[in-house]
């Protein structure tokens, strides 16, 4: 296999056409470098693979694998926003003066055991300890 069809996205490949392909090339430099840098360090699966896969039939896969992911997740977020948008839901606060006495405690409360001294509680049901 010749080296031009293993590097077909080295920036050293741009031909340089007139005084603008000189700025082309280091645009295209510096976003190959920081695309490279990115997927390096990147979380999300698939991206890394698309620069480090051996072969290039592996990384035109997996970049396929990751255009069509940001495609359906970005359908799937309009879709979403769509149906959120068309509900017509509406939250009114007429006033948050609303005294904190009036407002209805629960008559009993159900806690874990082990958050209760066995022994402070028998004390306080007999009436031994004030409250």
């Amino acid at each position: 296999m010749n080296e031009s069809k293993i590097n077909k996205l080295n920036p050293d490949n741009i031909i340089l056409n007139n005084e603008h392909s000189v700025n082309d090339k280091n645009t295209w430099c510096a976003l190959v470098q920081v695309y490279q840098e990115f997927s390096k360090e990147s979380t999300v699966h698939g991206i890394k693979y698309t620069t480090q896969a051996k072969t290039t039939v592996e990384k035109l896969l997996w970049l396929t694998v990751v255009v069509i992911s940001l495609v359906a997740s970005s359908e799937l977020a309009n879709k979403f926003y769509k149906r959120h948008e068309s509900a017509n839901m509406r939250t009114t606060v007429v006033s948050n003066q609303f005294p904190s006495l009036r407002i209805a405690v629960p008559a009993f409360t159900i806690c874990q055991g082990y958050l209760v001294s066995a022994e402070r509680l028998e004390a306080l049901m007999n009436g031994r300890t004030p409250l």
